[in-house]
């Protein structure tokens, strides 16, 4: 966790270099298809596990069904599939994003009680933004798929930072 406030990007703190996504193996775990656009959501085990806890990688990707361009709109979510995580693990996980990133979106620059009520009825979601344009990173627990760490319009994230995401 201490990673995390040491570097500039939350990128640099994850050890799976996300920008090299499509040149490993992964599976579609899900598709929707539009008149205008194609949302695929691909999955990888992670060879490391990230912040102690995410051992899967997810990435909604929305694309013109012929054409993959930088302008591509990507959400990643990290989840684990094999750990169940304790309220104590995800109260350190959550002020170390406060750490790094400050206030959250409901004002707070800590965990706090409500926080854990929260846990209990399925409701917490932080969100805060990055710093790099219009990218955020949100925490969140549903009962369905556990705790969560996504980063929304990864696309933005990686252009501001002058990186992006090898299409293969």
């Amino acid at each position: 966790m201490d990673d995390l406030v040491e570097k500039e990007s939350i990128l640099e703190a994850l050890r799976f270099n996300i920008l090299n996504f499509f040149e490993d193996d992964y599976t579609i775990i899900g598709t929707e298809d539009s008149p205008a656009v194609q949302i695929v959501i691909y999955q990888k085990e992670l060879i490391e596990i990230e912040f102690d806890f995410f051992d899967t990688i997810q990435l909604m990707v929305m694309f013109d069904k012929f054409f993959v361009t930088s302008d591509t709109h990507i959400n990643v979510t990290y989840t684990s599939k094999k750990h169940k995580i304790s309220i104590e693990k995800m109260k350190r996980i959550t002020n170390a994003f406060h750490e790094k990133f400050g206030q959250d979106d409901s004002k707070c620059v800590k965990w706090t009680k409500k926080d854990s009520e929260h846990i209990k009825k399925d409701t917490f979601n932080r969100i805060w933004p990055t710093g790099f344009g219009d990218s955020f990173v949100k925490l969140s627990y549903k009962k369905d798929s556990g705790f969560e760490l996504s980063i929304l319009f990864l696309n933005n994230l990686l252009e501001n930072i002058g990186k992006k995401i090898v299409f293969n």
